[in-house]
Order: structure tokens, then sequence, then C-alpha cells
């Protein structure tokens, strides 16, 4: 079947558009100050998604999920770090670049972008603390509240030679505002929308994280010569930004 130039124009009309929503999916904070609302997560009870990865482990050095201390399943990595930690010296060292990192995967609006609709923004353990701090804090209470909740200020500092990791900090703001100006029904559609974190990050099988060991071992002729890296700048892998 041949298309016309409407019919293709139309295809390619929708291609863009699937690719910009898939980059769309995971925020990334521009450098400065960037404002955005921490909503409900409908797929769970509250809106902060902890995860952990093996970093290192992939030719492509994207993070890959830990079953094990994600959700209490059996993963060999975590068993070859665990022999890996009785080593010492060069294991030990190893060790740590494969051992699981935590991340927290959190449901926002971007206030520059609201046309995007809900955007998961990841980050690490000490913004997670500063964020659960604020939202115990009596005054700030439930910051994610549709109605009764806060803007955040999220200040992104790049990396630079005085400075050899990027820097993220968050301050809420003091007033209250609603999650969008146009009423409950708007925002009841946006989370319907709201993306689910199990179908963005896929769970490997037992028989693919071995098969990752045995690659990074030299046990795979596909995979052989391949540089995993140091992981040591693992805050910044595959969209994952702190």
């Amino acid at each position: 079947m041949a298309f016309d130039d409407k019919q293709r124009q139309a295809l390619m009309d929708r291609l863009k558009k699937q690719k910009e929503r898939g980059q769309s999916i995971w925020w990334r904070p521009q450098e400065g100050n960037n404002r955005i609302r921490l909503v409900p997560y409908p797929h769970g009870d509250v809106p902060f998604i902890e995860y952990y990865y093996h970093y290192n482990l992939s030719s492509d050095k994207k993070p890959t999920l830990c079953p094990k201390r994600t959700f209490g399943k059996e993963c060999p990595v975590c068993d070859f770090v665990a022999t890996l930690w009785k080593g010492g010296g060069d294991d030990e060292k190893l060790a740590r670049q494969l051992n699981a990192k935590q991340r927290i995967h959190s449901p926002i609006i971007d206030r520059e972008k609201e046309e995007d609709g809900i955007q998961l923004f990841s980050y690490g353990s000490q913004l997670y603390e500063k964020l659960l701090e604020t939202m115990l804090d009596p005054d700030y209470g439930d910051i994610s509240d549709p109605e009764k909740g806060r803007d955040i200020t999220v200040k992104y500092t790049p990396q630079s030679k005085g400075q050899p990791f990027p820097k993220t900090d968050i301050m809420p703001k003091p007033k209250v505002t609603p999650m969008l100006d146009a009423g409950e029904e708007a925002w009841t559609e946006m989370l319907e929308k709201c993306p689910n974190i199990i179908d963005l990050v896929p769970e490997p099988t037992v028989e693919e994280l071995e098969e990752m060991l045995r690659a990074l071992a030299g046990g795979s002729a596909e995979e052989e010569g391949t540089d995993y890296g140091d992981g040591e700048d693992t805050d910044n892998v595959a969209g994952f930004n702190k």
C-alpha cells in the first residue's frame, strides 16, 4: 500500500509526537532555578518510588534494576557482590562499583511546561531525605496535595572544573497553590495519565543478570572487551539525574 502526501505527513506527525512523548517522561532540570510541583502517584501510596540499580553492568552504561533490593527477589549480581566484599583490595573496589544504589522516582509537573503533563523526576538519597523532612514538617505537610500543596524550586548547578559533580538543591515555596488552576476535573484527568514506573523500567530475569556477569568477566564472546567504566558517576546515567 502506497501513502499519498497527506497520509505520509500524518504518519510523520504521529511519529514526532510519539518520540516527544517518550523523551518527556523523564524530567531533567535545567541550569539555574526550576519550578516544579510534586503530585500524587496514582499507582502507589506515596509520590516516592524507591528503586535500586546496578551500574557498570551493561555495555551502554545504563542502570540495571536490582530485583533483590527493589522487590526482594533473587539477584545473582547481589550474590556476586556479597562474595567480593570478603575479598578486600580490588575485589572490594569492584563490589563498590556493582553494589546496588538507591534512586527515587517522583511524579512531577514542570510549571514551565505544564502541557507535557506528569513526568518522572529521578534523584538520590540526599534530596529524598530533604523532601521527606519537608513533608513531615507540620508547617508544610503534604506538599503534593492537589488543592493545598506547594510548588518546589529545584536549583541545578552543572558539573564544572571546581565542582566534579552536578549539584541539585530544593526549596519548597511558602505559598499554598492548587496543582492546576483549571480545577479538580483537570488535575484528575492529568493524574489518570500519570506514567507507571513498572512500564518504564524493565525487571531483568535471573538469566539476563547472569549473562551480564559473564560478559563482565569476559565469559561472553559477544560482549568481550566492553568498557564498563568505573561507576563513579552513577547519578547521571540514562536520564537519571541527581
